[in-house]
């Protein structure tokens, strides 16, 4: 093992945040291309601040989730596809 080796996997998983949206899946894609490079594992991270959730009510609860994990199964289909 190499020295760059060293370092690079000393550095842990990749970790890429998505709203969803177009710009951030293309983030997505660049950190799928750097974990690969850094044979590293890659962790796709789905938030919503406090300013959209504010207190949600447990009937609007499974929307928000909901939401979540379809952004997140968007963004794993997009990744297995390159």
């Amino acid at each position: 093992m190499n020295s760059i080796t060293r370092e690079t996997s000393a550095l842990g998983p990749v970790v890429a945040g998505t709203d969803g949206s177009e710009k951030a899946m293309e983030e997505v894609l660049w950190a799928a291309g750097e974990a690969a490079a850094r044979k590293q594992p890659l962790a796709v991270v789905h938030a919503i601040g406090v300013e959209q959730a504010g207190y949600v009510a447990h009937d609007e609860s499974h929307r928000v989730l909901d939401t979540a994990k379809e952004v997140l199964d968007d963004a794993a289909t997009l990744v297995s596809r390159w």
